[in-house]
């Protein structure tokens, strides 16, 4: 016959290692001292050891959960790493179509400033041509009489021959610079010359 165990001895049943229990779950073990009846003290041991294979089993339960969230995180993190990796070639790709798109604006502001130029010189023409068509009625409007316009070439000798007698320098320029200048006579009679800018 098998002989029990002695009060106050603890049968060795099996050599495990228990989890980490928090005090409230110590609290609520049973509580394995020997009784007095033998059969009661293993029927209390054997309780006791079913309730640490429940925790132990509670416990690889959440370990598993723990691992499968884990994995699920790493899948994630994955997928956040090929997201950022596709976000960053994508603002790649727009900062190369920005610096394509300024490519281009400059070469439109190249273009739009040359036709500013072309479309001074058309409004120049344009505004000579006006004058050259009204030329007596803008003589009239300063109180002279039209005589003729003067070319070019007798304005800039003209220029000349007035810095050589003395005349200021500034008016000389003025006159060579003009769009226009015109031979008038005043109301006595005298002749006169009129620079149009």
């Amino acid at each position: 016959m098998e002989q029990l165990p002695q009060r106050g001895s603890v049968p060795q049943i099996g050599v495990f290692h228990t989890p980490r229990l928090r005090n409230d779950e110590w609290y609520n073990l049973p509580m394995t001292t020997p009784p007095d009846n033998n059969f009661t003290f293993l029927t209390s041991l054997a309780d006791n050891q079913q309730s640490i294979l429940k925790l132990v089993d509670a416990l690889l339960d959440g370990q598993k959960s723990l691992t499968e969230g884990q994995t699920n995180l790493s899948r994630q993190q994955a997928s956040l790493t090929q997201a950022m990796e596709n976000l960053a070639a994508i603002v790649g790709d727009q900062g190369e179509r920005v610096d394509g798109l300024e490519t281009k604006m400059d070469g439109i502001t190249a273009k739009i400033d040359g036709l500013r130029d072309d479309i001074g010189l058309v409004k120049g023409g344009h505004a000579r041509n006006a004058m050259r068509q009204n030329l007596a009625r803008i003589a009239d409007e300063f109180g002279f009489e039209l005589i003729s316009e003067v070319p070019q070439a007798a304005v800039i000798g003209f220029s000349k021959v007035a810095t050589a007698q003395g005349e200021a320098a500034n008016e000389a320029e003025s006159f060579r610079n003009a769009d226009l200048v015109m031979n008038v006579r005043d109301a006595n009679g005298q002749p006169g010359y009129v620079a149009l800018e």
